[in-house]
């Protein structure tokens, strides 16, 4: 495993979890401050272009996956990545949305740069429905919803 692809699993392995916790200790306001304040760029891309991150990204939330079988909680999955590349000076946005299955109201957040999901498939998103039920937080995980965008 090449040292950003090292990197990255290891920051997923550490923060999500913390942030589940965090979730759970501090309530979704703060643990979304504590992270804008956190993640402020500290690291250039330098040498590493966006695809390679990209790719590593992709990787390390499989390996995490795959072996943590953690409760689904796409909103502390979601907002852990958003900070590590926000940290890492790549802009991306959290997408809230909705859909409707078997009559019952789900809920799904995923993580996108420039449009395309990194934390899930382009299958799956397609599924969900931003609309004015749902949201977006923008690079500074600043709600926005669509009126606003």
């Amino acid at each position: 495993m090449d040292p950003t692809a090292r990197s990255l699993a290891l920051w997923t392995f550490a923060l999500t979890p913390a942030v589940s916790i965090a979730f759970r200790l501090l309530g979704v306001a703060r643990t979304q401050r504590f992270l804008r304040e956190w993640s402020e760029p500290a690291v250039l891309l330098g040498d590493v272009d966006v695809a390679t991150l990209i790719s590593a990204v992709r990787k390390s939330q499989a390996i995490f996956l795959r072996n943590t079988r953690p409760r689904d909680n796409c909103l502390a999955r979601s907002l852990a990545l958003w900070a590590i590349l926000r940290r890492r000076n790549l802009g991306t946005r959290v997408q809230v949305g909705f859909r409707s299955r078997d009559g019952k109201m789900e809920g799904h957040a995923w993580v996108e740069y420039e449009g395309q999901p990194l934390n899930e498939s382009a299958e799956q998103v397609a599924t969900y429905t931003v609309s004015e039920h749902g949201a977006t937080y923008d690079r500074d995980l600043r709600l926005t919803r669509p009126a606003e965008r």
